[in-house]
């Protein structure tokens, strides 16, 4: 088995209302799916400084970190090897930067309100997520 450690986050803004940033992007099985921007911890890389770089690097979003708000951690084969994957997702404020996509890693980014985001977004724990950023800012 072999163990993945990926950083990430749920990106907001209010102009004035309340608007998440999501990317459309392939999973494993070249499926399109509306997702969470986040990506691999680099060796001696702390998560927050992590997320905060992938965010950047996936969006062109500039941002800092509010709080962590979930940490998941599961399982998934790949090509008939098995990995342990933990996700530390934070809450994350939009200051600037010109947001646009980064093919090949994703194909679009664009701004969601959460009831949209919840509805669009593609892997099973991501309205989990959006919720729990969305009650954070109530």
């Amino acid at each position: 088995m072999k163990f993945q450690f990926s950083a990430g986050g749920v990106v907001y803004r209010k102009d004035p209302e309340l608007k998440f940033l999501l990317i459309r992007a392939k999973n494993f099985d070249g499926d399109d799916l509306w997702q969470l921007p986040k990506g691999t911890i680099e060796k001696g890389e702390k998560p927050e400084d992590a997320a905060i770089r992938e965010i950047q690097e996936e969006t062109g979003a500039n941002v800092v970190i509010d709080k962590k708000i979930e940490e998941a951690e599961y399982f998934y084969k790949r090509e008939h090897e098995l990995f342990k994957k933990r996700v530390y997702y934070f809450l994350m404020h939009y200051l600037d930067g010109e947001i646009r996509p980064q093919p090949p890693e994703n194909e679009e980014v664009k701004w969601f309100t959460p009831d949209e985001a919840e509805k669009i977004i593609g892997y099973k724990n991501g309205p989990y997520l959006i919720r729990k950023a969305k009650e954070a800012l109530e």
